[in-house]
Order: structure tokens, then sequence, then C-alpha cells
């Protein structure tokens, strides 16, 4: 089930049916254009595990100086309050330790042992590495685990101290909570250390975390939650319940610094507020009742008014000590935007609102906070009349302030549990879009650029299979019958199968035995798209297909035209599925006269060159069922590549020498060769500057079938500067004689924030001129 849903750009490293370890990488069949798993054995899985390595966050992490400057400060304070007050130096359990720094830390400020568990087998690999160049192979324990399966009597003593950085840009995703609660309540000492004198506050690192919001309006953000509507006839609703869909995405990290300067509409609706607080010092899991949740009025600022509403979530102030230790709040992390250095492993996180809300200066907007142990999620309500004074509590104007009266006594605008336990309950996907699409997915679908560039090439493509169509029809007897033409989408996730049987639709008096189908290999694709293309009126003209037996097709329609119940529910498995029938039809059934896609597969999202590939393979298997004058398209895909600086991303990746003085050589060994990588990056959400015009390094003729192909070229930089990278992408051409239709990834002045690249660093970023460097690349398919 996981390797039929995970990213192809990742390395599952899972157990056999004996218990042993075994990696799975993904490649193409090039026979059938599908994402398969292979298992890598010997110098492969080595560098398959090396590879987990070098496209973590790992990096990104040991750079970050603000970080790693907050928790040696926070370390060194609650060591020495522990041997102030129990006359002895602690054990230190270390949840996550990954290369082992805050483990050595510990050692550094007096620890007497380190208990470091890391889960990941790759990662604890090089953290012993790591500790033996350090000397603390002796007295850091290395334990090959997570924190949850440990138990306490095989460990050679208890711990007096935890402490983790298990936080991520949305707080929770980590499992901190879950993890501290079950360490405290399991692994820590309680005997030997009375809890009057050393109270578990004082025992755990990251002590809180408060959690701030800000309202603002962004087209960009909300339109990776709604649904497309690409056509005034077009119904996005599979069912009628499904318009009430209140679905709540996690929060989506994001830079945003980088949505504010690229989408000139967004705008800042109210002060940063504190919605929520946890601390993370409890043996206990939180509920709502022990939950500090909160209504928060929100009055907008004078002359400030929307139509689309959404709340940036920030997790600001992770605070390390409690505030007996830490009076003065000096080891405090904050994602408030421009507030630490920039880094990319803790951004901003943005959460789209089910519905937009309309508002204007003077309106007030709640909003309530709820959350398990692993996530939070929002509630946003607009009050007609303030249940407050309207006199706003102000914020500092600079870096935000925890210290806010938000956190206490404001009876009057806390929910009553029942209240709260009915507002907040956390609501799945009703309509089937979250479900099926991702933000970035939805935020494609909702470019009404990209959308019309389709329709005006389908509109051009059935205009020509229409005719040829009639042109064959009227070569039959006249009855109706005759062959069926199809036009098939061999992409995931319908959209030009749709546009186009919504143009036939349209015009389908005229072209009666033009069809088309839409191969779907995911079951619960097939489903939902079935029933959007039921709910349209759709289904006589629109099949979902999956991809087995091209008898299917005929039957499919066969029975459509004779009135008969039509099967397009893919839950049902046909009993000659079982069999391996051909992918072929006759003259006298069909072909198929147009072969289209997106080239999206949900799965190869990362990997922008592998899609055109696929999409080339799939060419390859249907081959047998074109017919002879069959369009393909897109007809081209230009695979690009340009030079790029970049203002804060390659600081992200690379060899990280020493942190905080410790020696991470054996790291920088593992990650040797990581500037050969693929980094899949959208990188327009990250400021740059190009340093050369865009060059197509090759073309994919998917008029052709594939063949090998070696060739070199130069991408003349036509800017000085520092060249960080190469980026590349594919842009796909339509026709062969307009190449003005034409689906691009870069736009003229920045890419889509949608679409991933394939990002490669140069190691040392060279300093390159205009007019006298160019990067020089070779590519080579076989």
């Amino acid at each position: 089930e996981l390797k039929d849903s995970i990213a192809a750009e990742e390395v599952l490293v899972c157990h056999d049916d004996t218990g042993q370890n075994c990696v799975l990488s993904s490649k193409i069949d090039p026979f059938t254009g599908d994402l398969t798993w292979e298992q890598w054995k010997g110098d492969d899985e080595i560098e398959a595990k090396g590879n987990i390595l070098r496209m973590s966050q790992m990096s990104s992490m040991l750079r970050d100086d603000d970080r790693n400057a907050v928790f040696e400060g926070a370390i060194r304070v609650l060591i020495q309050n522990f041997i102030s007050k129990a006359t002895k130096a602690p054990v230190v359990l270390d949840i996550g330790t990954g290369t082992g720094l805050l483990a050595m830390m510990c050692m550094r400020y007096g620890a007497e042992h380190v208990l470091a568990a890391e889960m990941f087998d790759t990662l604890a690999t090089t953290a012993q590495d790591v500790l033996f160049a350090n000397e603390h192979g002796s007295n850091i324990l290395l334990l090959n685990n997570k924190s949850t399966d440990i138990e306490a009597d095989v460990l050679p003593i208890l711990p007096d101290l935890i402490i983790s950085e298990l936080l991520d840009s949305a707080l929770l995703g980590e499992s901190c909570i879950p993890s501290h609660a079950d360490a405290i309540s399991r692994l820590l000492r309680h005997d030997e250390v009375s809890l009057d004198l050393i109270p578990l506050s004082q025992r755990v690192i990251p002590h809180s975390a408060s959690v701030f919001a800000t309202l603002v309006h962004c087209e960009e953000v909300s339109a990776m939650q709604h649904p497309p509507n690409w056509d005034p006839l077009f119904n996005p609703w599979r069912c009628d319940q499904s318009a009430s869909c209140e679905c709540m995405q996690p929060l989506l990290p994001i830079h945003w610094d980088s949505v504010e300067k690229r989408c000139e509409s967004t705008r800042k609706l109210s002060d940063p507020t504190p919605i929520l607080r946890f601390e993370f010092c409890h043996g206990y899991l939180p509920t709502h009742e022990d939950a500090e949740d909160f209504r928060n009025d929100y009055p907008f600022g004078e002359g400030s008014y929307s139509t689309d509403v959404v709340v940036i979530a920030a997790v600001l102030f992770t605070q390390l000590l409690c505030k007996e230790l830490d009076p003065s709040q000096r080891f405090k992390y904050s994602t408030e935007p421009r507030q630490q250095n920039w880094q990319d492993h803790w951004q901003q996180t943005v959460f789209p609102l089910p519905f937009p809300i309309t508002c204007r200066e003077g309106d007030i907007i709640r909003i309530s906070a709820g959350h398990n142990s692993t996530r939070i999620w929002l509630v946003a309500d607009k009050v007609q009349a303030p249940l407050m004074s309207n006199k706003r509590r102000k914020t500092s104007t600079g870096s935000m302030s925890i210290e806010s009266d938000h956190f206490q006594g404001q009876q009057s605008m806390c929910m009553t549990k029942l209240d709260f336990a009915d507002r907040i309950e956390l609501k799945s996907c009703m309509c089937g879009w979250h479900m099926l699409c991702s933000p970035d997915r939805l935020l494609m679908l909702n470019d009404q650029q990209r959308t019309d560039t389709w329709i005006t090439a389908l509109t051009r493509l059935i205009d020509f299979t229409s005719r040829l169509s009639s042109s064959n029809s009227s070569q039959t007897d006249g009855s109706g019958g005759g062959p069926i033409h199809i036009i098939m989408d061999i992409s995931d996730g319908s959209l030009l199968s749709i546009l186009a049987s919504l143009r036939l639709k349209k015009m389908n008096q005229n072209c009666s035995r033009l069809k088309v189908v839409s191969r779907e290999r995911k079951l619960f694709s097939r489903m939902f798209h079935g029933q959007l293309a039921e709910k349209n009126g759709l289904d006589d003209i629109l099949m979902h297909w999956n991809g087995e037996s091209a008898e299917d097709i005929i039957a499919y329609f066969s029975e459509a035209d004779t009135g008969s119940e039509k099967e397009n529910d893919p839950d049902v498995e046909m009993e000659e599925e079982e069999s391996e029938r051909p992918l072929s039809l006759s003259p006298e059934e069909g072909s198929v006269v147009a072969l289209i896609g997106e080239c999206f597969y949900y799965q190869l999202r990362s990997r922008p060159i592998w899609q055109a590939l696929s999409f080339h393979y799939q060419r390859g298997a249907m081959n047998s069922l074109l017919h002879p004058e069959a369009i393909i398209m897109p007809c081209k895909a230009h695979v690009m590549a340009a030079a790029f600086e970049l203002s804060h991303l390659h600081r992200s990746h690379g060899e990280v020498g020493r942190v905080r003085g410790f020696d991470h050589s054996p790291y920088d060994e593992a990650m040797a060769g990581w500037q050969k990588n693929n980094f899949p990056y959208k990188l327009g959400n990250y400021e740059k500057r190009i340093l050369s015009k865009p060059v197509c390094v090759t073309t994919l003729n998917y008029q052709e079938l594939l063949s090998s192909f070696s060739l070199e070229g130069l991408i003349p930089i036509t800017a000085n500067g520092s060249c960080h990278c190469v980026a590349l992408w594919v842009d796909y051409q339509c026709f062969n004689d307009n190449e003005d239709i034409q689906i691009k990834t870069w736009q003229g002045n920045d890419f889509v924030p949608y679409e991933k690249l394939c990002v490669r660093f140069f190691r040392d970023a060279p300093k390159v001129q205009c007019g006298m460097n160019s990067v020089a690349y070779r590519c080579d398919f076989e």
C-alpha cells in the first residue's frame, strides 16, 4: 500500500517477511510508464541509504546557528541548575539525537552520561561515527530505536533530564507531546530526585511553545483549499453534501515573505495574536479539557476589508526553559518572519479556511483553535456583535511578546467545554478533492491561465478529432453504429478528460461516436472522477478506465448506446481482468484518435523529468491502440535549464564542518556527492536571481517512440553573480505547428508556485560574469 502512494524520490527502508531490512527504490517501467519499486542490495543499498541523508533537512538544521546556540545555552542552564540542586551530574535522555549534537552539548556542560535515541538507521550509524570522532563514544550511549519502544529495564541507568528537538513547522507533527509524555511517565527517574526540589518543568527541554495567528487575505493560499471551477456548466461536487465540505487541512509550511512579495493582492488583516500554548513537561497526553483553547476576536485595521480570509499560524516563541530558569526568555526560537536567520527547516504555516469570510472594516473574527497530540486546526467565524470591548489589546510592534493577557483571565472569551467540543471538532473531507489532491495540486487546478491554455489546445484538438470521427462514421451504414473514436487521457487526475467531455457534451449531436476515456490507475481516483462525471451528466461520454483491457472500453460504450445500465463502478472487478488480455482493438471496434495528458502523476510530482518520460513510455504502450492519424498532445516536452543565484536556499545543503565546535566530518563524508542529487524544490517560493536565459537541454518528441541519445551543450551566463544552482524543469508544447500553445513552468520572471523543479546545487558557488562564463552540461539517456 505504501509503495503505491509514496513519492518517487523517497527510499523505502522496510522489513521483509523474515524480519531483515530491505531497501526499495523507485524506477519507471519503460514498457508501461508505471512507477515500480525494486530492492537494492550491496553497494546500491549503501548508496540508497546515503541518499536518505543527503535529501534530508539535517544540513539545514546543523547550519542554523540561531537554533544551535539557543539550544546550547538552554542545555547549559538546565544541567547547571540540576547539579546545583541535586549535587550530582545528571543522566540525560536525548530523543531524536540526529548527529548527536545536543547529546555532546550535554556532556560539554557536565552531564554524567547521555542516552541518545535515534530511530533512523542511517542517521544512527552516522551519529555513532560523529560521537567517536569527538571522543564521546563511551559516555554517550546510542540507542537505535524510537524512545517509545525503549523499555526502562534495558537501560543501564534511568535519565534525570530529557531533551529533544522534535519540532516541525506545524509544531506538533514530529510527536513532541506524546514522545515527552511517554518518556516522562516511563523512563524518567523519579525516586532519587525530589520533584519538590527539581520539578518536571526544570527537567525538560523544550519546556513550552506558543502558537500565534494573523488573519490575512491571500488568493494563492485560498486556492490551495478550494476545488476548481473550470466551466460555468461544471459542477465540482460529486454529491450534494460535498458543497458543504469543511475539510481542515494540516498547517501548510510556507515562506510567508516570498508569498507577500509574489502576490500583490495579499493583505494582512490583524495583528499577531496568541491562540494556543503547549507545555512539553507533562507525563500525560493533553486532551481538549487540558488544552488552553481560546476564541480570539480580531477587529480589522482602519480601511481594510477582504473577501477571502486565511490564517497564518506561526509556531512562535518555542521556549526552551521555564520562567524560573529563564525569566528574561533568552532561550527561545521564533518562526516569525525575519526574527531569526533564514532557514528552510522551520517555516511559517498557513491554514486555509474551508469557506472564505467576507469582512469589512470594524468586523470581528473569532478564531477557535483545537488540537490533538500531533496536529493543530482552526475554526473562524465572523462575530456580528462583539462579546467584549472593542478596545484592542496591543502587541509589540516589533518582535511579538508572549506576555499577553490573552492567556490570562479572559473568561468572557472562553468557550464552554460543550461549545468547544461541538464547534472545534476536526472535520475530514466530504468532497473528495482534499483526499485526492494535495494543496499544490489544487493550486495548479485553480491556475486559470494554465486551464485556459489547455482549453485552447483541447478546442483545437476536438475540432480535428470530430472531423476525423465524422469522416469515418460516414463510411458506415449511417445507423449510428461503427467504430468508437477515443480521446484517451493517460495522466492522473482527469483534468483534460473532464474539459474535453464538457466540450463534447455541448456538441455531441455532431460527433456521437467520439468518446473520452481517462486511464486512472488508482482506485479512489477512478471512483471520485467517475462520480464527478455522473453528477455532470458526462458518463455517456466519459469512461474512467483501469488500463487493464481495451475491451472494457468497447463494452462500456456499447451499453451506453443500447441504453442498458452501464457499469462504471471501479470497485467491481471484472473476471476477464484475471486473464492477461492484449491491449488492442480491432479497426471495427474503434481506435484512439487522440492521446492526451497533463503529464501529471501523483507519485512523480517531485520528479518533473520522470513525469515527462512516463508519458512517453505510456505513449509507447498505447501505440497499438492509436489511429494512423492520431494526435499526441502534448506533442513535445522541452527539458529546460537555467542558472540561478539564490538568496538563502543554498545554505540548506552541503557539508557542515564543525558545528558549535563539534567535529562533523563523519557526517560530511556520509554526505559525499550531495551536489549530484536533484533536489525537488518549488523554486517559485524562494528568493533568487536568474543568471542565464532558459535553455532547452533536450526535447522529447512524443510523435515518435523513445530512443537513446547523448548530447552536450552550454548555458551562457547573462548576469554577474554567484551561481548557486542550475534548475531543470519541463515545458510542454501542445502542437507541432503552433509553439505559442504551451504549458510553461517558467512564466518569464518567475516559476509557478506549485511546480517542483530539479535543483542541482554547486558545491562551491562560483562567481560568474556576463559574457565570460557558461555552465556546461551533458545529457545522456539509454
